[in-house]
């Protein structure tokens, strides 16, 4: 899952979204929308919005510390990789 800073919208691939149990037949929570490929019979195209808290909250399984610190080091070592050695601003946490 690829959350926008905003917590408003998601992207899953085709995986993620077989694992969250959305298809073409899931109905969309109230306040949420499930975008969908009109081209494929109203197929989910990935793009989810409002649902980031539902996805934390009842799909996805919480992570330890170690799996944390495992997937801090190897984003750090990727980004290390394409040449990124500095970051600044005021969004960066």
């Amino acid at each position: 899952m690829i959350t926008h800073r905003s917590l408003h919208g998601c992207v899953l691939n085709s995986n993620a979204l077989a694992l969250a149990g959305i298809t073409i037949e899931t109905p969309e929570l109230p306040g949420t929308m499930i975008d969908r490929d009109v081209s494929k019979g109203g197929e989910p195209n990935g793009f989810l919005a409002e649902m980031v808290g539902y996805l934390r909250e009842h799909i996805m399984p919480p992570i330890s510390g170690r799996e944390l610190k495992s997937g801090i080091k190897l984003a750090t070592n990727n980004i290390l990789r394409q040449g990124l050695n500095l970051a600044s601003g005021r969004y960066l946490c």
